[in-house]
């Protein structure tokens, strides 16, 4: 698919918005819809990278296809191949997870979004203890540790951990910030988006930085030109 070669990737940036921040100043503004999803696009192509799986052929085809079109067409349909490769992610993801975790996954869905995401950061406070420790970090009651930054605050409690364990830490504070930002408003979550979290902490090493990088980015281009807080 055409792209300019000097464009960064959004690999390249420790934060989506940064990336979104970079396209806007970067492409011309009919480019802008098109490079951003193209962005989501090389953020699933890592999450296969990262578990040694090709990426799927029947994709890259119609990623070439899509390349010859031309505005609005071709992002839209970009959009649409994406939402088919999370799809496809979180099928892949639920039949590697172990049983109990996929039990987890085939839950009841509330009556609101709010309800979903209370739910679902419940769980994750009981379940990953990253997540848990950015609501410690969160409490009113965080002691002297409320001055800190979230990357001191995590830099200072993981002072032992390795870099992969720190990265993926902060990736979760993001994750949080995020779902702060959606059950505040009552907005829906993406479709997918609440299975492929559930089992988020027991993927491998860097594979779960990969994931939760492309969850996080997935989240924050779902708020549009919002800023969360």
């Amino acid at each position: 698919m055409d792209r300019k070669p000097q464009l960064k990737s959004p690999t390249d940036f420790a934060h989506p918005d940064e990336w979104r921040q970079y396209v806007r100043q970067t492409v011309s503004p009919d480019e802008v819809g098109y490079t951003l999803a193209f962005g989501r696009t090389i953020m699933f192509a890592r999450f296969y990278e990262a578990r040694n799986q090709p990426f799927p052929d029947r994709f890259s085809s119609e990623m070439a296809a899509i390349g010859q079109l031309h505005d609005p067409e071709r992002t839209e349909a970009l959009e649409a191949l994406n939402d088919r490769i999370f799809a496809d992610m979180t099928q892949f993801l639920l039949a590697a997870a172990r049983p109990e975790v996929s039990e987890r996954v085939e839950i009841a869905t509330p009556v609101s979004p709010r309800e979903l995401i209370d739910e679902l950061a419940a769980y994750l406070t009981k379940e990953n203890p990253y997540y848990a420790l950015w609501i410690r970090y969160k409490s009113p009651v965080s002691e002297p540790n409320s001055e800190l930054a979230w990357e001191e605050f995590v830099t200072q409690e993981l002072g032992d951990g390795t870099n992969e364990e720190i990265e993926f830490a902060l990736l979760v504070g993001q994750l949080g910030k995020l779902l702060t930002y959606f059950r505040r408003r009552n907005l829906a979550l993406p479709p997918h988006f609440s299975g492929r979290v559930w089992f988020l902490h027991y993927l491998p090493g860097a594979e779960r930085s990969a994931h939760a990088r492309a969850l996080v980015q997935e989240l924050a281009e779902a708020t549009g030109s919002c800023t969360y807080a």
